[in-house]
């Protein structure tokens, strides 16, 4: 079952979002939610805007995520890439669960598609356990966006002229393709992925018309 989450579960979600973070370490994840984030004033102001759910076993909360109709302003720019499509689009952020949860993903997206069959996210690079979710729940990597602020991601420390540098060295490592942009320095880097057409097909067939959330 899958809910909004109240503003009477935070200390559950708090909890969910530390066991994630453990989750996150113990796969050799070590620069992704770090300095507290998502911290409670993070949680709460996407509890306050609606925009924050659960997925419930036996009545406790087990994970939890954030639906976002787009637009995002941190998507507005994208480097080494492109979105695949300008259509409107949903964005999940913030997924957590429990270690002992399974087929979040799954129930995550088929929650999702239900309102809108063009899904974007993004996630840490060092996260490898969301990047094998993502490509096989049929995304594709588009590039690479920063935010403004946030969860104290990998930092690009090399000034703009010496990204073409450090995007050559990653081609080497055949760990991303970049191409040559120039790229704001000193913020937090992700990558971002979208729904591909077959999947957003299939996803339409299966909950015929979605709409976007109110």
């Amino acid at each position: 079952k899958i809910r909004k989450v109240l503003a009477s579960d935070l200390d559950a979600v708090m909890e969910i979002v530390d066991a994630a973070r453990g989750i996150m370490r113990a796969s050799g994840n070590m620069r992704q939610w770090t300095g507290g984030y998502p911290d409670k004033t993070v949680m709460t102001a996407d509890i306050c805007r609606g925009v924050c759910y659960g997925c419930e076993d036996g009545g406790k909360l087990s994970a939890v995520f954030s639906m976002i109709p787009g637009p995002d302003p941190t998507y507005a720019d994208i480097y080494g890439g492109a979105w695949l499509n300008e259509e409107p689009y949903l964005v999940v952020h913030r997924i957590a669960s429990l270690p002992e949860c399974h087929g979040v993903m799954d129930a995550v997206l088929n929650f999702c598609y239900r309102h809108c069959d063009n899904i974007r996210i993004d996630t840490h690079r060092d996260n490898s356990i969301m990047r094998h979710c993502l490509q096989k729940a049929g995304f594709a990597y588009c590039g690479i966006i920063y935010l403004a602020n946030g969860d104290g991601g990998w930092l690009s420390t090399a000034p703009p002229e010496g990204h073409l540098r450090l995007a050559q060295q990653w081609r080497t490592s055949g760990t991303l393709m970049m191409g040559a942009h120039t790229m704001p320095p000193h913020a937090p880097l992700r990558y971002a992925y979208g729904v591909t057409e077959k999947w957003r097909r299939s996803a339409t067939r299966q909950h015929n018309h979605p709409t976007m959330p109110e």
